[in-house]
């Protein structure tokens, strides 16, 4: 079929199904649910979201989501653009769908006022954005932190009779090993939602990063985090004697491997002790909802050094389920200066980004 015959356009109301259609090609039963693509990619304001297709007549045969955030840099904000959840059907790749979809997205996200645009692709995406000329500061890092020695020995120790015995004398250790606390004096507790004093919080942090980091306005923590019931997230805020936030974290677990794991998907403080309480109070968390194992994927050198001092360990490379990429690409005509965060260091991320592990 020629490319030619391919239009690539903004998303109207009407391709609603035909992007969802288009979804069950490419994952099958492992698609979200249509709400599910609603909340993600049309409950923003219109001005914040929009989504490229490509379409063959009136088939729908491509997509590109587009999110708009506010962000900091090296404490200024500025407006930048996230693209999510690229895919071309089956039938149609190597016509080269994905290049146009993503250049659409990057012409627009300019008209709409952004001064650079991201994305965390996969490794089957990755050498695409490399061929357009993205830049790849480096790879976040993921941290894991075993819960239930019993159930993650099982998996893997064998003979089966000996996994109980080996998996009990590691739990022993494990439970003698006191993670450190950090700040007395908070009061951490769970929320229903995240109110001014945690978007306070997050415009403290931003403009003292040395780097790059979305702002975490109120809006956007209960439309991420509150907003979409398709997960169990769980919002844990620490506040001052006062009653102003100082420091929230967010997790959530899953099924994978027949085992239930668990998430800490955002963590924001206003010092590392305050980190590292949040810390321990999520992953105790997770382990009485009954995960095995507790994990999150981080950029920023502080965040590492945060859940290493809470036991949490990097795994060595054969093990790691997947490559945790991260891409940007500047505007090429605006004044900004990007030279500042060409090292994945100095960007600040957390699954709350986008937690697709």
């Amino acid at each position: 079929m020629a490319e030619t015959k391919v239009v690539i356009r903004e998303f109207e109301s009407n391709d609603f199904d035909g992007v969802m259609a288009l979804v069950r090609s490419c994952y099958g039963a492992a698609a979200e649910p249509p709400d599910w693509w609603r909340w993600r990619h049309q409950e923003l304001a219109p001005q914040d979201c929009t989504m490229f297709v490509a379409a063959d007549g009136e088939k729908i045969i491509g997509m590109r989501p587009l999110a708009l955030f506010p962000y900091f840099l090296q404490g200024s904000l500025v407006k930048g653009a996230l693209f999510s959840a690229v895919m071309v059907h089956p039938d149609y790749r190597r016509l080269g769908i994905f290049s146009r979809l993503v250049k659409a997205c990057i012409e627009e996200a300019w008209r709409r006022g952004a001064v650079f645009v991201t994305t965390m692709p996969n490794d089957l995406s990755y050498p695409g954005f490399m061929k357009l000329g993205w830049r790849d500061p480096g790879d976040r890092t993921l941290l894991i932190q075993p819960l239930d020695m019993a159930a993650l020995a099982g998996k893997k120790i064998k003979p089966a009779w000996l996994a109980p015995a080996l998996a009990g004398i590691a739990q022993i250790m494990l439970n003698a090993i006191v993670p450190r606390r950090g700040r007395q004096g908070l009061e951490l507790r769970e929320e229903a939602s995240f109110d001014a004093s945690a978007e306070a919080l997050s415009e403290r942090v931003g403009k003292k990063f040395n780097g790059i980091i979305l702002h975490r306005t109120c809006g956007w923590l209960n439309w991420r985090f509150k907003a979409n019931p398709w997960n169990s997230y769980r919002r844990l805020t620490a506040r001052s004697p006062q009653g102003d936030v100082v420091g929230f974290a967010v997790t959530n677990t899953e099924k994978r491997w027949d085992l239930k794991i668990g998430y800490i998907v955002e963590l924001v403080g206003d010092s590392s002790g305050i980190r590292r309480d949040l810390i321990a109070a999520a992953t105790a968390g997770l382990k009485q909802q009954g995960a095995a194992c507790a994990a999150t994927v981080v950029s920023a050198p502080e965040l590492i050094h945060d859940f290493r001092r809470q036991l949490f360990f990097t795994l060595p490379e054969r093990f790691k389920p997947k490559k945790f990429h991260t891409v940007y690409l500047p505007h090429p005509e605006h004044a900004v200066d990007f030279s500042s965060v060409q090292s994945i260091s100095c960007w600040y991320q957390t699954l709350g980004d986008w937690d697709g592990i």
